[in-house]
């Protein structure tokens, strides 16, 4: 699909998204077994919110995905792949500008090199945190600028080959005594699962119709 049908398929279906629609039904399709309260009792709406950039760098190749792996000092999950993002602040008008600011700081993207175009639904990550993602369009000139206090490298995910389900693979942790389901993908050195792989997931479930697990 070339890129121009692909950006205009990509805003087509993010309009139709619920961004209202409940995270924890969402989570709750992904657990096996017979849920507990002290399970539940780690996720309401009061959780610490935040946001991520879906950044879709154009190529003449296709789109692909930006994502960073995380400097390995960092105290939490250090060396794992994330999208650049973090905690909304109160200087935050929204998620967007939350995930802006934060790629700015992480990755340098300027507003310039950035278009938004709508949010997935909101994820609970399995230590509280409520995460917005906010997919944006990324023009072929920009150039990474990494900080090294946070960010030990980015790098870019071609959108192909991701949708392409041979990649996806299946997984399950062990959380709070519960099997729950989860997604990996390896590309290169990199393995990319948790909270990344499942938002890769469901924007690849609205962008191909997929009927989603939930």
């Amino acid at each position: 699909m070339e890129n121009r049908t692909l950006r205009m398929n990509i805003e087509t279906q993010l309009s139709t998204v619920d961004v209202h629609a409940d995270p924890l039904a969402s989570m709750l399709c992904n657990v096996e077994g017979e849920i507990p309260q002290s399970f539940l009792n780690n996720f309401s709406n009061d959780a610490v919110r935040a946001a991520v950039l879906v950044g879709l760098v154009e190529r003449s190749s296709g789109f692909n995905i930006l994502l960073t792996e995380r400097a390995a000092h960092l105290n939490s999950h250090p060396g794992q792949v994330s999208f650049p993002g973090g905690r909304i602040e109160d200087c935050d008008k929204n998620p967007a500008d939350a995930a802006l600011r934060e790629a700015c700081e992480e990755v340098g993207l300027k507003g310039e090199h950035a278009t938004v175009v709508g949010c997935l639904e909101s994820v609970f990550t399995q230590t509280g945190f409520l995460v917005t993602p906010v997919v944006t369009f990324v023009s072929p000139e920009f150039q990474a600028v990494p900080d090294p206090t946070e960010v030990s490298e980015v790098f870019e995910l071609p959108l192909g080959f991701v949708m392409n389900k041979e990649k996806r693979q299946l997984t399950y942790r062990k959380r709070f005594g519960l099997r729950m389901r989860s997604y990996e993908f390896l590309y290169g050195k990199h393995r990319i699962w948790g909270t990344t792989a499942a938002i890769i997931v469901r924007f690849l479930e609205l962008i191909s119709n997929e009927k989603q697990n939930h």
